[in-house]
Order: C-alpha cells, then structure tokens, then sequence
C-alpha cells in the first residue's frame, strides 16, 4: 500500500501558525492526509512512523511550545481543538498527538523552573515527539531502594481487586 503521506506538503515552506485559527487550520490540512487512507493503514496495523514524521513536519507536536523556540505557545484549550481535528482524520493518531502534549507538559508537574524551561526549549527546537501511554487500571509499580539493590514490584490492578 502507498500512503498518501508520501505526497504531504512542504511544510517548510508554510510559515508556523500563531493564532488558534492557524493552529486549528494546520490541524484540519494534517487530518485530510490522514483520513485518505486512515481504514487501509489501522488495517495495515504498522508502526505509525510516517504519522508520527507527519505530526513533527507540520509542527503540531509544538503547539504547546515556547514561541521564542519555535513553538506556537498555545494553551491547552487550543490543544484540545487541534487534537479533536487530527483524530478526526485518524483517532488512532489524534490520541497519540494527545499523549504527546500530555508527556510534553509533563514537565510543569514535577520540573524545576530551570528543568521545564530546558525541557520545553529542546523538545520545541528539535520537535521531539514523546510517546507513551497510562492507564489507570494498569497495576502500580513500587521501586524499593534495599541497599545494594532496587526491587520492583507491581500491586493490583483494579481490575484484580
């Protein structure tokens, strides 16, 4: 199968969205490319590189960063627009730009200033994209420091309980 995000635009040549409606525009032009073949390629059931490649290219994965980086310094009910209009070309990966933000913000809850400040600044430079998922039913992991060594332990999910 050829994906049509083979045939995306230059998004280098597009100046980087400022306002919620740019933001909201970029979005809406991200999940066209996605919704032309998002059914073949869930079938399909492969990695979302091209997706992910996508989400970097068009520059959603830093809407959430510092302007002065390069990011679109946005705020979060402008994240949740955009990532609606990405999941509605493709849900699969409108939850992956959601878990993006949510692990990019991340670093305000538990950063220093100084910590958040270079978190944000890289991650908007170099448009990382950070992957990853929770789920609240999952068991807890405990760390235990025991000296020479660190154990590991899981406790029941809710689903055992």
């Amino acid at each position: 199968m050829t994906s049509t995000l083979t045939r995306t635009p230059d998004f280098a040549t597009l100046t980087t969205p400022r306002t919620e409606e740019e933001w909201l525009a970029r979005a809406r032009l991200v999940r066209g490319l996605l919704a032309a073949d998002a059914a073949e390629r869930d079938a399909a059931g492969a990695t979302p590189y091209a997706e992910v490649a996508l989400l970097k290219d068009s520059g959603l994965v830093t809407l959430l960063g510092p302007v002065e980086h390069g990011g679109g310094g946005q705020e979060w009910p402008t994240a949740y627009r955009v990532i609606r209009e990405v999941a509605a070309g493709d849900g699969s990966i409108g939850q992956l730009l959601g878990y993006h933000l949510l692990w990019f913000w991340a670093a305000r809850l538990v950063g220093t200033p100084e910590q958040i400040a270079q978190v944000e600044a890289e991650a908007t430079r170099h448009r990382w994209f950070f992957g990853g998922a929770v789920n609240p039913r999952d068991a807890d992991v405990v760390i235990r420091d025991e000296g020479a060594e660190v154990v590991y332990t899981g406790r029941k999910s809710f689903s055992d309980r």
